[in-house]
């Protein structure tokens, strides 16, 4: 049986292995809030135990971009859910 999707709690965990992954992100903020942004090599850099927000360094260009845990929609093409 392939999976589908994940608990947030469980994508979490696999986004701390600290290899990159392929992450779809929801906006929030902006003129294109509710645009699905995706990452496809994003690496986790931790800190979201206390704060809730994830920060992910994407490699290509070094940048590091900050999202909600909520805002989360998929990891490695597995859906999240609360």
């Amino acid at each position: 049986m392939k999976l589908t999707s994940l608990h947030i709690n469980d994508a979490l965990r696999l986004l701390s292995d600290g290899s990159y992954h392929k992450v779809q992100v929801w906006r929030l903020t902006g003129p294109l809030r509710g645009e699905l942004l995706t990452y496809d090599q994003a690496a986790l850099l931790g800190g979201f135990k206390r704060t809730g927000k994830l920060r992910f360094r994407l490699p290509m260009s070094g940048v590091i971009r900050a999202t909600s845990e909520f805002a989360l929609f998929s990891v490695d093409d597995l859906i999240v859910y609360m």
